[in-house]
């Protein structure tokens, strides 16, 4: 997930820093990341990648010797914290930029890897100068791989989730962040504030700590949660059918993937083919 110019109290420098502390299905799983690779090398076999974010696990994998990718951030802390620049080839670069004007000429790559992008715009009107931009990007015929954090038909309510949580199967700490998130978000013009997950979470933990104890959910993974707490952001989820209208105008869907961890049915792999 991404994110120059990122408010002073955004969460997302804190991200940065404890990063070693996520996983799935807010980070890629190895499911992820396996159907991506072979997706792009099935259509080139020896690509030139855009990344939008700095997401480890698509530098890190094994690619063919002389791929070339850039990575586009708009936060210097991820970029200083995440990008493992000690273990990607040398034709691998990163740069801080906005997503909305990418800093690559027409056409210059193969494929576009992106991971939640379409959650973290600073407004969801973005959403088509975001699209628009790796349409420019993209060769004639390019591939853009999207794994996107989608909000069910049929959202469970805070209430629900509460529920859930007392008297359902155990759930992953990551899990239980996403799902929180889109139980909070009233429609996808409003988006959420993690801020009022944030709220949501100490007013558990005062009424309901046996929840704590039942998931057993260690205090690294609670600890991030508190992220939240000053943050002015706002996220967005939409549906499946919302992003696929938003893809429309410069896109073929080719393909929807759903991995099988845990919550993997709310982030399924966006297959899209460049229109000419």
């Amino acid at each position: 997930m991404n994110h120059a110019n990122v408010p002073h109290k955004t969460h997302w420098s804190r991200h940065a820093v404890f990063w070693d502390s996520f996983g799935s299905p807010l980070r890629p799983h190895r499911e992820d990341v396996g159907h991506v690779v072979s997706h792009v090398l099935r259509e080139t076999p020896l690509p030139v990648l855009l990344l939008m974010g700095v997401t480890p696990e698509y530098a890190r994998t094994a690619w063919p010797q002389g791929t070339r990718m850039t990575a586009v951030d708009r936060c210097p802390e991820m970029i200083r914290s995440v990008w493992p620049a000690d273990h990607v080839p040398t034709t691998f670069r990163v740069t801080q930029a906005e997503w909305t004007a990418l800093p690559l000429a027409n056409h210059a790559v193969d494929a576009v890897i992106g991971d939640g992008i379409t959650t973290v715009l600073p407004r969801w009107e973005e959403i088509d100068t975001v699209l628009s931009e790796v349409h420019r990007v993209l060769r004639p015929g390019g591939l853009a791989l999207m794994r996107l954090f989608v909000k069910p038909v049929d959202s469970e309510s805070p209430d629900q989730l509460l529920k859930s949580l007392l008297c359902g199967p155990t759930l992953g700490f990551h899990s239980f962040k996403l799902r929180l998130l889109m139980a909070l978000q009233p429609s996808l013009s409003a988006g959420v504030a993690p801020r009022d997950a944030y709220r949501w979470w100490k007013d558990l933990e005062a009424t309901h700590p046996e929840a704590l104890v039942r998931h057993a959910w260690t205090q690294d993974q609670r600890h991030t949660i508190s992220f939240y707490e000053a943050s002015p952001d706002r996220y967005w989820f939409p549906t499946e059918a919302e992003l696929t209208r938003s893809f429309v105008k410069y896109f073929t869907v080719k393909e929807v993937i759903y991995s099988s961890y845990e919550s993997a049915d709310r982030c399924p792999l966006f297959v899209l083919h460049r229109k000419n």
